[in-house]
């Protein structure tokens, strides 16, 4: 009876203190793991805040080594290939002060060109009269009939368009 005498001997209740001591580490523990994520989001919203300043300084800073250019989305590369072309080839007779060859006349260059000029200042005025209202496939229509005018034409009816979306005339989306 002296062994069951010493197994049914009553444990002493756990002390306070010791279950006090597991949840003080176990916060802390949490705390250091909490002040560790928090750590690392700071430096992660920091990064991308420092690409967001760099990308929005990158788009408003004027691109100084490119010639401003508008940009015709309705233009085949083969197209804008031509033109360069033409206009290179125009450029070195101009240099060396030879006409081409195989240059039409130029009373009926300079005819064809004003007539496509007239068309295209006629569907600009069209827009015009309509309201103003142009959707992205009229003003992608509209620059891919200017691009395929000559360079001197073609600048003077960009400028137009661009006259004419200024002052309210025509609200385009682009």
């Amino acid at each position: 009876m002296s062994g069951q005498a010493q197994s049914e001997t009553p444990r002493p209740p756990p002390d306070r203190s010791k279950r006090r001591s597991r949840a003080i580490r176990f916060l802390l523990a949490l705390s250091l793991i909490q002040l560790g994520v928090l750590g690392t989001l700071t430096v992660r919203i920091n990064d991308i805040d420092a690409r967001t300043q760099a990308i929005s300084t990158a788009r408003s800073a004027p691109a100084a080594t490119t010639a401003a250019a508008p940009a015709v989305p309705g233009l085949k590369p083969d197209e804008l290939r031509r033109i360069v072309r033409e206009e290179l080839a125009a450029l070195r007779n101009i240099e060396s002060g030879d006409a081409a060859p195989s240059a039409p006349p130029a009373s009926a260059r300079a005819q064809a060109a004003t007539t496509d000029q007239a068309k295209v200042r006629q569907q600009l005025n069209g827009y015009i009269s309509r309201g103003g209202r142009m959707t992205s496939i009229d003003v992608d229509k509209f620059l891919a009939m200017t691009a395929e005018l000559p360079a001197d034409q073609r600048e003077q009816m960009l400028k137009e368009f661009t006259r004419a979306i200024n002052t309210g005339k025509i609200e385009a989306r682009l």
